[in-house]
């Protein structure tokens, strides 16, 4: 009977241990701006992103001279652009732009905006105004916002995920509490406190593991959505998930990192243990 409830208490607390791993992940990297920003910042320098952006800045500085009655030739604007882009201010415009997306779906910032579509919209205008001085006969404008979806992605709207920022902080210190707690429940059910500890290091191995396969299998779903990103800033969403998977994966491998230096002490501490009982 003893076996059974600290075999349940161990399942219980290697499911906790995933939710706190999960969610601590999404809070600090996905939920939080500054942790979004510095996870999408190395985007900046794939030539894929910088690529996409070169053109899509290219089309949107054509289409606003046209708008204002001035000439521009597009060659020129596309190598004004890709020179931008390569540069060094480009990373902290487009550090700015992934804050703004951020907020259209975290705060009710003026930010969050949407066309008449209720697609996802972000402005680049930060961008535009970078460029407009490198001999570019165009007035920037304050704001340009360019749709990143053709319509309303999976529901998302404006400021959706307002109750997750607001809460996210507060369920995980929950999740973490709760974990800690079937941890010591596991530990005092056991007969044995190394062997209740080598079982502990050996959930969060499972838990890194699950999360790798997870990722694995989970990232082909991503397709759909991204299908439904429009243009130039699909190769931009492919990167950003592309680095959002990548630092999911360090979490999980310093998941099993520890776990395995978990079993370690376990271990020795048994293997100590039993030496002295001799």
């Amino acid at each position: 009977m003893r076996f059974l409830f600290a075999a349940l208490l161990w399942l219980l607390t290697t499911a906790a241990l995933a939710v706190t791993i999960a969610a601590a992940w999404a809070q600090s990297r996905l939920v939080d701006e500054n942790g979004y920003a510095a996870l999408t910042a190395p985007a900046a320098a794939d030539p894929r992103v910088q690529h996409a952006i070169a053109g899509e800045l290219t089309a949107q500085i054509v289409s606003l001279s046209k708008k204002q009655g001035s000439r521009v030739d597009e060659s020129q604007v596309a190598e004004l652009a890709a020179s931008y882009t390569s540069g060094p201010q480009f990373e902290a415009d487009f550090g700015s732009v992934n804050r703004m997306a951020h907020q259209w779906l975290f705060t009710n910032s003026s930010s969050a905006q949407r066309d008449s579509q209720g697609g996802w919209q972000i402005d680049i205008a930060p961008m535009i105004k970078s460029l407009a001085p490198q001999g570019l006969s165009i007035k920037a404008p304050e704001t340009m916002k360019v749709s990143v979806t053709d319509d309303k992605l999976a529901g998302l709207t404006p400021g959706r995920l307002v109750p997750v920022a607001r809460f996210g902080q507060l369920a995980v210190w929950i999740f973490f509490g709760l974990t800690l707690v079937l941890a010591g429940l596991t530990q005092l059910a056991v007969r044995s406190r190394a062997k209740g500890l080598a079982g502990l290091g050996i959930s969060a191995l499972l838990v890194g593991a699950a999360g790798w396969a997870g990722l694995e299998v989970g990232r082909s779903y991503l397709d759909r959505p991204l299908s439904r990103v429009t243009g130039n800033v699909r190769d931009v969403a492919d990167s950003l998930v592309t680095a959002a998977v990548g630092n999911a994966h360090h979490w999980l491998s310093l998941t099993m990192a520890a776990g395995g230096l978990v079993i370690v002490i376990g271990v020795v501490s048994g293997l100590v243990g039993a030496l002295l009982r001799r």
